[in-house]
């Protein structure tokens, strides 16, 4: 589930939070590189775009976490916190509802790409996102994407379809609650 982590500075922490920026966003790539980050920036004191103009007066990360405890551990670790640069931190459920295609299929796609590598290490693989085909499906109003999968590898070796099929179920199975709403499988067995 995702949850949003509100943070507010502390009266003049400029300082501290340019000390420890880099370590913060380190923290934040690896969330993002885990494909776990939906959104993060600074929230600013005035109505400009450049943090040095009008200053910033806190953060606001939207990341997936396991339950709200995991993700206070997280906000709890962060830099900006151990260096009191943030006085509060407010940290709830975050139900993404709009725009419909926040999530970004192409990620979706790679992290499809990711497992079935590490399952199957296929000789060929291609994963296609076909969602723009399937606007207005009920899975596509869920952020879950549409793919068309072509693999060729050694474990299909004296498969049928069927079995090849339930073999990739199986690899993406917890994909398919959050990412996938439909596959189309072309599986092939690998020569030795």
């Amino acid at each position: 589930m995702y949850y949003a982590i509100y943070c507010e500075d502390c009266e003049d922490s400029f300082e501290r939070r340019r000390s420890v920026r880099e370590a913060h966003l380190q923290r934040l790539k690896e969330l993002h590189e885990k494909n776990r980050l939906l959104l993060a920036g600074p929230l600013l004191n005035e109505d400009n775009e450049n943090p040095i103009v009008g200053g910033v007066k806190g953060s606001l990360i939207v990341a997936e976490f396991e339950n709200i405890d995991v993700a206070r551990e997280w906000a709890a670790a962060d830099p900006y916190v151990t260096a009191n640069v943030y006085s509060r931190v407010t940290i709830c459920p975050f139900k993404k509802v709009l725009p419909l295609h926040l999530m970004n299929h192409q990620q979706q796609a790679n992290r499809i790409k990711k497992r079935l590598t590490e399952v199957f290490n296929p000789q060929k693989l291609i994963v296609t996102d076909e969602s723009g085909n399937h606007i207005g499906h009920p899975g596509a109003q869920e952020g879950k994407g549409h793919f068309k999968v072509e693999i060729t590898a050694k474990a299909f070796k004296n498969k049928n379809p069927i079995e090849r099929h339930r073999l990739i179920y199986e690899a993406l199975s917890d994909l398919m609650e959050t990412d996938i709403h439909a596959l189309r499988i072309h599986a092939t067995a690998a020569e030795s």
